[in-house]
């Protein structure tokens, strides 16, 4: 296992879901089979572990209420040296850890004996956003970050590497400080440093609670800076805990995958824009008197037709015979005014069930053994 470098160009991961027992999800995240210049060579792989959903009705989960802690006393033991916000990423882009505006969530930085505590915030280009998270990704990676300060020897880079459990009790970005110290049983001495991280709010209440968090050194790829975010949202009240059971085959069958939508936006220019012949049969369905007037502009003899999405293909291709044989069909899909999860499926009806009517309407008619040419205009 190793971190994610992003150099320069957009990287593919492949994010698996595993069921496990009743509550729990393994998960990995790793390089794309696509990306592999050996197709029996097995992906790298960046993250693994287990989330665990404790139980489906949030409001009766009994975590341990968590304690107060007492900032003042804190900010007593942490007066050895105070580092602000321009001094932190000074220093990690020396070790080449370079942090874009909104992963810069340290405001200040207080070293004490072998604890640290930061004062955190949700940078000012993302604070828009900042209701859309449970665990903030600005606050978080701040958190790791100031982490990674206590026990940094200022010789080489360390990035987060492995976690043995985080708490969630109330969102994160409702969290203003963060405490840092060496775990039980772990010490600076120790080859491998594990942490212990609570996220306050600022009553000194615990917001979320990283147990054993450690970090391991970076060894840049082609000379280049690495970016490294973590980013996560969760639902409330979960924990996460790495399994070695998560590192499964991605050939089972029992493996579900984890898509994320992608568009590439391209812009048609006037000289690549097919244009149809002054005389061509235009039938027009479903447009707006604005849209048929601007194609009536160049085709005077296109017809329009309204169709019922709730008739037959039958009734539609009554409709449709005494026109007379198109050779181009506009068709503009109904828009769906709500985008509520029961709306757009019923949405569906005149949407994508009267194209399937339309195109058996057409078959009746006999155009199965004719030229047609389609424009299908979505919303």
């Amino acid at each position: 296992m190793q971190p994610l470098a992003v150099n320069g160009q957009p990287t593919t991961v492949q994010i698996s879901l595993h069921p496990g027992s009743v509550d729990d999800i393994h998960y990995t995240v790793q390089a794309a089979a696509c990306q592999g210049k050996d197709d029996h060579k097995e992906p790298t792989l960046y993250s693994q572990g287990t989330v665990t959903i404790t139980t489906d009705n949030i409001s009766s989960i009994s975590l341990p209420t968590p304690p107060v802690i007492d900032l003042e006393a804190l900010k007593v033991r942490t007066q050895r040296a105070t580092i602000s916000s321009a001094q932190c990423y000074d220093a990690f882009n020396t070790l080449g850890l370079v942090y874009g505006p909104s992963h810069r969530g340290i405001k200040q930085l207080h070293q004490g004996d072998n604890e640290v505590l930061a004062q955190l915030g949700i940078p000012y280009c993302v604070q828009d956003a900042a209701d859309a998270f449970i665990l903030h990704p600005s606050i978080l990676d701040a958190a790791l970050q100031a982490a990674i300060s206590l026990i940094n020897d200022h010789d080489a880079a360390l990035l987060p590497f492995a976690l043995g459990s985080v708490d969630i009790f109330e969102p994160s970005q409702t969290a203003v400080w963060a405490w840092i110290r060496y775990a039980g049983g772990s010490s600076a001495a120790d080859a491998i440093h594990k942490l212990d991280i609570d996220l306050l709010n600022e009553r000194g209440q615990i917001c979320v609670s990283l147990r054993d968090f450690t970090a391991r050194g970076w060894q840049p790829v082609n000379s280049e800076p690495v970016v490294q975010s973590n980013k996560s949202n969760e639902r409330p009240k979960t924990s996460i805990r790495p399994s070695e059971e998560s590192a499964k085959p991605l050939t089972e069958t029992s493996e579900l995958l984890q898509l994320c939508p992608v568009w590439d936006h391209i812009t048609i220019t006037a000289s690549e824009q097919e244009k149809l012949p002054t005389d061509s049969a235009i039938l027009m369905l479903g447009l707006s008197d604005e849209q048929t007037d601007f194609i009536r502009q160049r085709h005077p003899q296109a017809v329009s037709v309204t169709i019922n999405p709730e008739h037959s293909h039958e009734q539609i291709a009554a409709q449709l015979k005494p026109y007379n044989t198109p050779d181009h069909i506009i068709w503009q899909v109904p828009a769906a005014e709500d985008l509520s999860l029961p709306a757009f499926v019923s949405s569906q009806t005149p949407g994508v069930i009267s194209l399937f009517k339309l195109i058996k309407a057409l078959l009746l008619l006999g155009y199965g053994d004719e030229t047609l040419c389609w424009s299908i205009i979505t919303t």
